[in-house]
């Protein structure tokens, strides 16, 4: 049996929103100095180099997922990553303009990127992305027209935009004004006309009006544009190469790529090269000899998908190494020197594109598991290690089961043994000390269920694993993990009553005390179950095979009043003080007491969605992961965001963080977020989060790729930096409660750090208060304007700065009278 009781019914306020709010946040930056605890390491794929692009000595590889990479020319064995988070839009790049002013970056999931002195040492990175009309671009062309930059850009299916000198103008279209497509290919500036590629032919803009330009065509598919030595604007198409004959107002026919279908143009001092495509996407490197001759240079790879010149011809591309037989491998560089001879450089990468299962190895090291099943990986201090090569048989030590079923589980036992569930098939076993992969499945152990679809490890070494609806039992425990192959070192945990109930999927598990183990069991709820019953004690024997003395209590399916079901709970973590979180469609934290037969469960806190700049809340309702770290402080993974957690005086605070993708696409995270949260983060999806052994870091996968993410650890006290200082009550109404406002995320005592300096404006900027002596949960301020002899200050937005040591940070706080 359980009861159930609310203690406080959360801190969601009305969704209300000042007018004032936009400014204030612009003012305010009322996260902007969260992400100064916390740094974030992308680990994406590089998968293959897609466009190059060579400026002022540098050379720009735009990659397939892996954001944007640079080499000094002729160092080309330190490159340089650049990913979505702020600097470059995206991390997907489908373009590259140089305008000889700026360098621009398309990107397929961020818009648009201006970068000034690319070259440098400090580039200057400027985001167009909400203001341009989309964020899945496709081509880009820049240049100065009458000492004007003019960039055009183009959106898939949603035609082309305009940028004057930095300020983003006119959208045209097929059904508006005219354009030939919607869907663009390849954009070009010649002279001041724009010349527009399509699927199905090109149109000029000549006097705000589209002309179509396909005369003397032997195609209407066009792959690139290019500008050539004698200033003659050249096109690829399927068909062949041609260039533009302003006087005729037709193309003319320059050649055939033998043998192939055009791709790439590139001129440079090297001369004019095309990069061609056979009939099996076998890519060819080809040098024009004049007239309308070509000569044929085999590429250094067969995926071969890019091509610049420079002093020398380059071209990029994806190498996939032996036995992989999917399409996800490593992109790379080739050099062709004067000797003809290919100097190429292969990126070193996780060789995941689509992440689900992450976990850390016993050494701290992350593991990534594809969801697209090409592999798991393992960042090492020399590199990355990747296992995806395939078994010949079902019980040999040579690799994965197939590329076909997803690995969305992953668990690291306390002897350092991965595993690796794949869907429908069963689990990996990955010896990291050896190198040997064996395959465990009903066929040659007691392992029952192949749809496994989470793992966790007891601290005593016992490995349970949970499946979904393919499997009749929904966890399995391995007893003593060095005897795997032996069937009486497994069982399986009970259904229906007095178990885990009748279901499809448990999400989750948690070890609340060694004894004690609570199961997230989907449509039923939550499952305590006691290993070694009410006799027994988290110090006694753990009796795993022995069902007599265990303890099933009735399912908790219900949490009166709070944001979340727990029914559909998915993630579970530990608190300090002995709590349990919970999240799915929102996020809670509850205590309880076992009486008799009796559960008591209490709930804590209750979070749903943020819903105002004043309300706590995490950033969605789509709750996939929840950890505590090792200042106590508890990790919120979203479908869309990060949320971090602090706990103090029983209240919660939130801070988030967001990929640039995230953040764009939600038009309510801008009212409700400062763009200072966009931080490195893979976009896409969020689907998994693990904490490191040391508590200090966090892994977190997405279908974009995964990140790991370094916090600074406190001394374990739960009390906040300086740079998440908050203030509560929020909004403030002083005539509720105490009456005194009170800061919270600073030391609660002298000897760990000075008082707080703190200064309260009105948005006109006149200082109505300051204190310089706020000590940490100490009412400081009564809501009256000393500098009108303390009158009371009427409802609206006020501007705090608070300054702890060194540290300054400026918010916004709401009065309500």
């Amino acid at each position: 049996m359980f009861k159930i009781q609310l203690r406080g019914a959360g801190r969601n306020f009305p969704a209300w929103v000042p007018a004032l709010v936009g400014a204030v946040l612009v003012m305010a930056g009322t996260v902007a100095a969260q992400v100064g605890t916390l740094s974030s390491q992308p680990l994406l794929n590089t998968r293959s180099i897609n466009h190059l692009l060579e400026v002022d000595g540098r050379l720009y590889g735009g990659l397939d997922a892996g954001g944007l990479v640079t080499w000094d020319v002729g160092d080309w064995d330190n490159p340089r990553r650049i990913f979505a988070d702020g600097r470059v839009s995206g991390n997907y790049i489908t373009d590259m303009a140089w305008s000889g002013r700026y360098l621009w970056v398309a990107t397929a999931d961020g818009g648009l990127t201006r970068i000034a002195d690319p070259g440098g040492a400090e580039p200057e990175f400027r985001a167009f992305s909400s203001s341009i009309g989309g964020t899945n671009l496709t081509a880009v062309t820049a240049a100065v027209v009458n000492n004007s930059e003019v960039v055009y850009y183009a959106m898939d299916g949603a035609g082309i935009g305009r940028i004057i000198d930095g300020l983003p103008g006119n959208i045209y279209t097929q059904y508006q004004d005219g354009l030939c497509s919607d869907d663009v290919t390849a954009l070009a500036l010649y002279g001041e006309t724009l010349f527009v590629g399509t699927p199905v032919g090109i149109c000029r803009f000549v006097d705000n009006t589209f002309v179509e330009s396909n005369d003397g065509l032997g195609t209407l598919i066009i792959n690139d544009f290019c500008l050539d030595g004698d200033g003659r604007l050249l096109v690829g198409t399927e068909a062949g190469i041609y260039y533009w004959a302003p006087a005729q107002t037709r193309w003319q026919y320059m050649g055939v790529l033998p043998g192939q279908r055009g791709s790439r143009l590139a001129y440079g001092p090297a001369g004019l090269y095309a990069l061609g495509l056979d009939g099996l996407d076998t890519g060819y490197l080809n040098r024009f000899d004049g007239g309308t001759t070509w000569t044929q240079i085999a590429a250094p790879y067969t995926r071969t998908r890019s091509l610049a010149v420079g002093t020398s011809p380059y071209v990029g591309g994806q190498v996939n190494p032996e036995g992989m037989v999917t399409t996800v491998g490593y992109g790379y560089l080739g050099l062709y020197g004067a000797d003809e001879q290919w100097t190429t450089r292969v990126l070193d990468a996780s060789m995941v594109a689509n992440a689900t299962g992450v976990t850390y190895g016993r050494d701290g090291s992350p593991w990534i598991g594809s969801h697209n099943a090409t592999g798991f990986c393992q960042q090492t201090e020399d590199g990355w290690f990747a296992v995806y090569e395939l078994a010949s048989a079902d019980n040999d030590s040579s690799g994965l089961f197939d590329h076909g079923s997803n690995i969305v589980a992953m668990g690291t036992g306390m002897d350092g043994t991965i595993y690796a569930g794949q869907l429908s098939r069963g689990v990996v076993r990955h010896d990291p000390q050896t190198r040997v992969t064996e395959l465990m499945h009903p066929t040659n152990c007691g392992l029952e269920g192949r749809g496994t679809t989470n793992i966790m490890v007891h601290p005593d070494g016992t490995v349970f694993f949970m499946h979904d609806w393919r499997d009749i039992n929904k966890v399995e425990i391995l007893v003593n993990p060095a005897q795997w192959r032996n069937p009486n070192n497994w069982d399986t945990l009970p259904m229906g009553e007095g178990g885990l109930g009748t279901t499809a999927e448990v999400y989750a598990a948690l070890v609340e005390r060694n004894d004690v183990i609570w199961f997230a069991v989907a449509g039923v709820g939550l499952v305590r179950w006691d290993i070694n019953g009410d006799a027994a004690g988290p110090n006694d024997p753990l009796t795993w095979l022995d069902t007599s003395d265990d303890r099933w209590d009735d399912p908790v399916s219900d949490l009166p009043r709070a944001s979340n079901d727990p029914k559909d709970v998915r993630a579970m973590a530990l608190a300090e003080d002995g709590t349990i979180w919970v999240g799915g469609n929102g996020l809670a934290r509850f205590h309880y007491t076992v009486s008799g037969e009796e559960l008591l469960v209490v709930v804590d806190e209750s979070f749903s969605e943020k819903s105002s700049p004043y309300a706590e809340g995490v950033v969605d309702g789509n709750v996939v992961g929840v950890n505590v770290d090792a200042d106590g402080a508890v990790w919120v993974l979203c479908r869309s965001g990060l949320n971090r957690g602090v706990t103090s005086g029983g209240d919660t605070y939130f801070s988030a963080y967001f990929d640039p993708g995230n953040y764009l696409a939600n038009s309510s995270f801008a009212a409700l977020y400062s763009f200072n949260a966009v931080i490195d983060l893979p976009g896409g999806e969020y689907r998994r989060m693990v904490i490191s052994p040391d508590g200090e870091k966090l892994l977190i996968s997405s279908d974009r790729g995964a990140a790991e993410l370094t916090f600074a650890a406190g001394d374990g006290s739960g009390a906040a930096s300086a740079l998440d200082a908050y203030f509560y009550p929020s909004p403030y109404k002083p005539a509720e409660g105490s009456g005194f406002l009170k800061l919270g995320g600073i030391a609660a005592d002298a000897d760990r750090g000075d008082p707080a300096e703190v200064q309260i404006y009105n948005l006109e900027g006149q200082l109505i208060f300051e204190n310089l002596n706020v000590t940490a949960h100490e009412g400081f301020w009564d809501g009256r304007n000393i500098a009108l002899e303390r009158s009371d200050v009427v409802s609206g937005m006020y501007i705090i700065r608070i300054k702890y040591g060194n540290q300054t940070v400026v918010k916004s706080l709401a009065v309500v009278r």
